[in-house]
């Protein structure tokens, strides 16, 4: 199980570290086994669910859909005992002041927090969830905005100083961001500019799955085509519509090229109803060569 380390205060933490360091400088007179240093007498503590040490803002990927639920976030409890026989509770509230430099904080009417903040950890318990509700269909997204929310109010603890604030960066997570099942993948090579040029060879996709990410809202990218040209494509969804252009995130190899939506087998197209991409587009290389790419995939 992840565990924190929390602290009522640096004081304590100097104190920690300076006895741990007696007892190593110490090791050369007497052995001094592991656990000899009694924390049982330490005060319950509660915080925000970390690794280490320190604070590490959340980064939420929000779709921009009513009623998204975000969570990761936990409060923990630390106590020599691993759990308590008697409640502890606590108090989430916002605190606009510690906002990141850059960001504003999302408006009240745009999230949820459970319970209206109130947490409870109940005996036995160690780690609770704290999943927060956003209306990502409200939230915009062109705009950089986090939460900054502090426990306060324990009973039955003490807050932790060092994990007392979760700062939650807000992001938007595309609808179309997925790993998507290869139905079928080439990029196919002409000898000119053109498909009466004549064919010079064709480079099927051989991986079983692909994964596209999110640009933007309705913009995700990903590998275009065989993946033994290492190049990577933005592609832009809107209802059925599909408009296929350069990742502007970059190509995975060092050639980027300017894709033009459709080739000779058609258009491309989406169906939201079965998450299926069918993709035509195409390109001409340095030479001026015709590069076409067809794919169908299926999203999980």
């Amino acid at each position: 199980m992840k565990r924190n380390y929390l602290f009522k205060n640096t004081g304590r933490l100097s104190l920690i570290i300076g006895l741990l360091a007696t007892t190593l400088l110490s090791s050369c007179l007497k052995d001094n086994s592991p656990g000899t240093i009694d924390f049982s007498k330490s005060p319950a503590l509660v915080g925000w669910q970390y690794k280490g040490f320190s604070a590490t803002p959340y980064i939420a990927p929000v779709l921009p859909v009513a009623g998204f639920v975000y969570t990761p976030m936990e409060v923990t409890l630390s106590v020599s005992t691993i759990t308590l026989s008697s409640p502890v509770t606590v108090s989430v509230v916002e605190d606009d002041t510690l906002i990141p430099t850059g960001a504003q904080p999302l408006p009240t009417s745009q999230y949820t927090l459970p319970n209206g903040g109130k947490v409870t950890i109940s005996p036995g318990q160690q780690i609770v969830k704290f999943p927060v509700t956003f209306a990502g269909d409200q939230i915009d997204f062109t705009k950089t905005w986090a939460l900054a929310l502090k426990l306060t109010g324990p009973s039955g603890a003490i807050v932790a100083s060092n994990l007392s604030v979760a700062i939650v960066n807000i992001k938007v997570k595309s609808l179309f961001d997925d790993t998507y099942n290869v139905v079928s993948g080439a990029t196919t090579r002409y000898k000119g500019a053109t498909v009466a040029a004549g064919l010079q060879d064709q480079f099927a996709v051989t991986e079983s799955t692909l994964n596209y990410s999110t640009v933007s809202a309705d913009v995700v990218s990903g590998q275009a085509g065989s993946s033994a040209f290492g190049l990577s494509v933005a592609i832009q969804i809107t209802g059925t519509t599909v408009h296929v252009m350069a990742d502007p995130s970059g190509t995975v190899g060092s050639t980027t090229f300017n894709y033009v939506d459709g080739d000779s087998k058609g258009a491309s197209s989406y169906d939201p109803a079965t998450k299926t991409l069918t993709l035509h587009y195409h390109y001409f290389n340095g030479a001026g060569n015709l590069r076409e790419v067809d794919m169908v995939l299926v999203g999980q």
